[in-house]
C-alpha cells in the first residue's frame, strides 16, 4: 500500500461540495494516502466572485470571501503560504467556476481570474499543480437527459480551449508551470449515457425508470451515488497508479461503487490529460460557429422556460443569441478568446 502524504485546496462551489470531497478523503485514505484539505466554497460563485465578493472586492482583502472547511470565514492566500503541522505544503489546488460557459467567460472574466488564481497559487507553493474542474449545466429532462448529454459533450472542448489559453499565456511568459483540467460535466454526461446498458448496477440506478434519483437531488446538485461518482473521478486523476480500495457509503452499494470506479478508471484513462484537442484558431471558430447556437439553445431551454413565459423566454432567447454572437465574432478584447 502507498504511505503518501498530499494537501490539497479546493476552490469552489455547490458542485465542488465538501461531501464529494469528504469521499475523496476517504477514498485517499483507503488507499493509502494521508490527504489533508480545506476549501473556499461560496455557493453559485464564480472564481471572480470568490476574489473579489459579490459586489467587487471595495476595501476587502483578495480571495477573503466565502467559508472553509469548517465554516470559518476563508482567507485563501493566508492558507496558500501556510504549512500544515508537518510541514506540508499544498500540493493541488482544485478550482470550479460557474456553469454557464459563456456569461462567464464574458462576465466573470474566466480565463484572467483563473490565470490570476494559479499564479498566487504558485508563489506560494512553487511545487503546486492547479487543476481545472470543468463543471456541468443543469439537466432539462431527468426522465430524457440525452439533450442534455449532447451538450455536455459540446461544451467539454470549449472548457479545454480556457486551460489551454491560460498555458499558453503561461508559455508566453516564459513558465514552465501549466494548469491541467478535468472534464467533469463530460465524465458526469458519459455515466448517464452508459446507464442505457441494461444488466449492470449502473442501469438499475440511472437508468430511464429512475429519472437519475441518487445522482442528482434535483436538476444539477449532486446526490449521493453523483458524490461517490464525483470523487471516483478526481481519485483517479489526482492519485494516478492507485486502486480504489473498497469503502462504506450510505445509499450506495458495493455492487455499484466497484461499476463506479471501473467507469472512473475507464473515463480517465480515454480522456487523459494532455493538450486541448483544439488549436487556438480551432477554438475561435468553433465557439462561434457552433457553440454559440448550441449553449444559446440548451441553456434557455433549462433557465428561462423554467422563470419566464413563452412570449419572454423566446425574446430572452434571441436577445441572448444576438448578444453572443456579436461578443464571440468581434475581433477585439471583448471577444474572451481574441488575440490567441
Amino acid at each position: 500500500m502507498a504511505d503518501l502524504k498530499r494537501r490539497m485546496y479546493v476552490s469552489g462551489h455547490s458542485l465542488t461540495n465538501p461531501r464529494t470531497i469528504e469521499l475523496l478523503g476517504r477514498m485517499a485514505g483507503a488507499a493509502g494516502v494521508d490527504l489533508v484539505w480545506n476549501m473556499q466554497y461560496l455557493e453559485g460563485s464564480s472564481i471572480r466572485q470568490r476574489r473579489e465578493g459579490r459586489q467587487g472586492m471595495a476595501e476587502r482583502r483578495p480571495y477573503n470571501n466565502g467559508a472553509d472547511r469548517s465554516g470559518q470565514p476563508a482567507d485563501v492566500l493566508a492558507e496558500f503560504a501556510s504549512r500544515n503541522g508537518d510541514g506540508r505544503a499544498i500540493d493541488t489546488l482544485l478550482v470550479t467556476e460557474q456553469h454557464a460557459i459563456l456569461g462567464a467567460l464574458v462576465w466573470q472574466d474566466t480565463i484572467g481570474s483563473l490565470r490570476d488564481l494559479h499564479d498566487s497559487f504558485v508563489k506560494s507553493n512553487p511545487g503546486g499543480q492547479s487543476v481545472f474542474f470543468a463543471p456541468w449545466l443543469s439537466v432539462d429532462d431527468r426522465a430524457d437527459p440525452s439533450r442534455w448529454v449532447a451538450y455536455e459533450r459540446a461544451a467539454a472542448p470549449v472548457w479545454s480551449c480556457i486551460v489551454g489559453v491560460v498555458n499558453r499565456s503561461l508559455e508566453r511568459d516564459g513558465r514552465r508551470d501549466r494548469v491541467r483540467s478535468i472534464s467533469m460535466g463530460l465524465a458526469m454526461a458519459e455515466l448517464v449515457a452508459s446507464a442505457a446498458t441494461k444488466g449492470t448496477a449502473i442501469f438499475e440506478a440511472l437508468g430511464p425508470k429512475s429519472r437519475l434519483k441518487g445522482l442528482l437531488t434535483d436538476d444539477v446538485h449532486l446526490g449521493p451515488i453523483g458524490d461517490y461518482y464525483v470523487a471516483a473521478v478526481l481519485f483517479q486523476y489526482l492519485f494516478p497508479g492507485l486502486q480504489p480500495a473498497s469503502i462504506s457509503v450510505p445509499n450506495v452499494s458495493p455492487g455499484l461503487m466497484r461499476e463506479l470506479d471501473a467507469f472512473a478508471g475507464r473515463f480517465a484513462l480515454d480522456h487523459a490529460e494532455s493538450e486541448p484537442a483544439m488549436s487556438a484558431s480551432e477554438c475561435r471558430s468553433y465557439v462561434k460557429t457552433q457553440f454559440v447556437g448550441t449553449f444559446v439553445s440548451y441553456y434557455t431551454s433549462v433557465d428561462f422556460k423554467k422563470n419566464q413565459n413563452a412570449f419572454s423566454a423566446t425574446y430572452s432567447k434571441w436577445k441572448m443569441y444576438r448578444e453572443f454572437n456579436n461578443i464571440y465574432r468581434i475581433d477585439n478584447s471583448s471577444n474572451p478568446f481574441y488575440g490567441e
